[in-house]
C-alpha cells in the first residue's frame, strides 16, 4: 500500500510512481524524494509516470502539494515530463485548479488514459525536442 516508485525501463530515463489506496502525501513525499535524489545525480533527463488507477482520491492538500512538487521539478534540470494515469473526476478538477494557479505546470504534465499512452506522450514529447534542436 502506500506510493512505491520503480525505474519503466532498463535505461532509467522513467521512472514510475504507483499509487495503492490508501496512501498519504508523506508516502508521496517519502517515494518522491527517494527517486529525485538519485534524478539530481543523472546526467540524463527522466520523466515520470504517476499510475493513480488504484490509488483511490487524493488526501486533502493536493494543491499545495502537487503545486509545490511542479515547481520543484521545473527547477531541477533532469526532471522531464510528469504523464498521469488514471485520474478520476475529482482529481482532473483538482489538476485543473492547479494549473490554473501554477499555469507553468502545463508544460510538463500531460494526462493518459492507459500506460501506451503515456510512454507515447514521453516518446512524442522526445522527439519534439530532438527535432527543435536540429
Amino acid at each position: 500500500m502506500g506510493v512505491r516508485w520503480i525505474w519503466e525501463n532498463e535505461e532509467q530515463t522513467i521512472v514510475r510512481f504507483t499509487f495503492v489506496d490508501p496512501w498519504s502525501w508523506e508516502d508521496f513525499l517519502t517515494a518522491n524524494a527517494e527517486a529525485g535524489d538519485i534524478v539530481a545525480n543523472l546526467n540524463h533527463v527522466v520523466d515520470a509516470i504517476f499510475d493513480f488507477r488504484a490509488g483511490g482520491n487524493l488526501p486533502l492538500g493536493a494543491i499545495s502539494v502537487f503545486g509545490t512538487a511542479g515547481q520543484k521539478s521545473l527547477e531541477t534540470p533532469t526532471e522531464g515530463l510528469t504523464v498521469v494515469i488514471g485520474m478520476n473526476s475529482f482529481m482532473r478538477t483538482m489538476y485543473n485548479v492547479i494549473v490554473r494557479i501554477h499555469p507553468e505546470l502545463k508544460t510538463i504534465v500531460r494526462i493518459a488514459s492507459d500506460d501506451d499512452e503515456a510512454l507515447a506522450i514521453i516518446a512524442t514529447a522526445h522527439l519534439e525536442i530532438l527535432d527543435s534542436d536540429s
